[in-house]
């Protein structure tokens, strides 16, 4: 941009900055923190380096980004306006995901990767920091309807549940059975229910 306030160059495609979101978050998923480099991100997304760069800052912000998109896509929030229902998509998105076999590979790395790295620790929070937010816009709009009682935490139920997960994928056990999802989502209504 120019003094003048006039764009030289060539204008940015939208659509190189989701093909790297992409590429990034497919090859976190694969890889993990540690071989989710920018020099691979931007090759798989057919551009170069320093497009990656113009776009963001840093390997971290890209991070970010693909791990949000990467829950988004996976684990999408529904907005149907039935909290039951909407826990019963969101926890059999959320083992599709985890408890499969990529899935439980990436818990195994994402954990190992967290627990030696600080940087990967912290991306983490807050990757999971941002899902929170999203998920107790979800519930404050269950409040707002009595479905659930306020003050209901969304952070805690977040993490009771990957608690679950976690246990499961770490110690490569069975995925939760469709009955026992059942159980979950009925159990997390009576905890949070008006």
């Amino acid at each position: 941009m120019t003094d003048d306030g006039v764009q030289r160059g060539r204008p940015r495609d939208p659509e190189v900055a989701d093909r790297v979101r992409r590429a990034a978050a497919a090859l976190l998923f694969e890889a993990g923190f540690e071989a989710t480099t920018v020099d691979e991100v931007a090759r798989r997304a057919g551009v170069a380096k320093a497009t990656v760069y113009r776009r963001w800052a840093s390997k971290d912000d890209l991070i970010l980004e693909a791990f949000a998109l990467l829950l988004d896509d996976q684990v999408p929030l529904p907005g149907s306006g039935s909290l039951e229902a909407d826990l019963r998509a969101i926890y059999a998105s959320a083992v599709a995901m985890m408890m499969s076999e990529a899935g439980m590979a990436w818990v195994r790395t994402l954990a190992m990767e967290s627990a030696r790295n600080p940087q990967v620790a912290a991306l983490l929070r807050t990757g999971m920091e941002r899902r929170a937010e999203a998920a107790q816009r979800m519930l404050d709009r269950a409040v707002a309807d009595g479905q659930a009682r306020s003050g209901a935490d969304a952070r805690l139920l977040i993490e009771l549940f990957n608690g679950l997960l976690l246990t499961r994928a770490l110690g490569r056990l069975p995925a939760p059975t469709p009955e026992e999802l059942e159980e979950v989502v009925q159990v997390t209504l009576r905890g949070i229910g008006v």
